[in-house]
């Protein structure tokens, strides 16, 4: 979900930008910005997450994070979209969200699920999965953005209903995997020698 937003908004940020901006440019100061604090925040939680020595503890509170960023990312739009904040501050809550869902959707989460699991092998197949699954949402993203009707001009409305729906299902869809992660690592684990 969140993979797909972000393709979304880095395709079409000039259309994006501009149409948020009321038809002008905006400056390259302004583009050049917009993912930095997303990049300080990633890193600083990442950072953070390991420090936390036990793989239950980080693998909860990594998806606690990813659902509380994606959470934030519809509610800056909402926020935008009812004029209590201009576009520089929605796209930098904006980068701020997605950075910081996609940091802990990747090798970070799934080598301390593994762990967690303590199930052998690597988090290879996990990481393929995930960038398939994102890939495939972007393509959905690119052909309703295409051939959705409505003039093809318009793009900032089909990114703002884009920033409301899909953080929302990915909050959604880290809060069901929340739920069988805890229901999986509650059951006894099997040791076969």
């Amino acid at each position: 979900f969140m993979v797909a937003l972000r393709q979304f908004r880095d395709l079409f940020s000039r259309a994006v930008l501009t149409e948020a901006y009321g038809g002008s440019v905006p400056p390259p100061s302004v583009v050049a910005i917009l993912d930095l604090p997303g990049g300080i925040a990633t890193v600083c939680l990442l950072s953070g997450f390991g420090l936390v020595s036990s793989n239950r503890s980080a693998v909860r509170s990594m998806q606690l994070a990813m659902a509380g960023l994606a959470t934030g990312t519809t509610l800056a739009t909402v926020a935008w979209r009812q004029g209590l904040v201009g576009p520089v501050a929605w796209q930098l809550m904006l980068g701020v969200g997605i950075n910081g869902a996609l940091a802990f959707g990747s090798g970070a989460l799934f080598d301390r699920l593994l762990s967690a699991s303590q199930v052998s092998g690597t988090c290879t197949f996990l990481i393929f999965l995930a960038d398939m699954c994102g890939y495939t949402g972007t393509l959905g993203i690119l052909g309703w953005k295409m051939l959705s009707s409505g003039s093809q001009e318009a793009v900032l409305p089909k990114f703002e209903q884009a920033a409301l729906l899909l953080p929302a299902g990915a909050a959604a869809a880290w809060a069901c995997g929340a739920v069988a992660l805890e229901a999986g690592l509650a059951a006894p684990v099997k040791k076969t020698d």
